[in-house]
């Protein structure tokens, strides 16, 4: 468009479809979109490196132990404290039963990444 029919585009219909996509068009940086997409990039490779060191597994299952917990009912507690102790005991047992289950899996990760570590060591060595 000359300059002369996009003064009168703009003075008649300024909110149109096409003005807006200019607008939008116009406040899009190349050098932000190549950088974001840069990062983007970088994030699949770390993530996959993360992956790979790691080999995670598939699921890993919690295994609770078999407790029943009773819920708490108005009649049974009689001040805010006592039922404050026992939703907080609640909680502590929960949260040990989870750090247990995460201490075995730490520990089956760092004996699979020794033994690896290990078995290099020896292929090296007989080389």
């Amino acid at each position: 468009m000359n300059i002369i029919t996009k003064f009168f585009h703009e003075l008649f219909n300024p909110h149109c479809e096409h003005c807006i996509e200019l607008a939008r068009e116009n406040r899009i940086c190349g050098t932000c979109e190549y950088l974001k997409t840069e990062v983007a990039q970088l994030r699949n490779q770390n993530q996959e490196l993360i992956e790979k060191i790691t080999n995670k597994p598939a699921k890993v299952e919690i295994k609770q132990e078999a407790q029943i917990f009773k819920p708490l009912s108005p009649g049974t507690v009689k001040s805010w404290a006592v039922r404050r102790q026992l939703l907080e005991n609640e909680d502590r047992s929960k949260a040990k039963i989870l750090q247990e289950n995460s201490k075995k899996l730490t520990t089956e990760l760092e004996d699979k990444l020794f033994d690896k570590e290990l078995a290099d060591i020896e292929k090296a060595n007989a080389e």
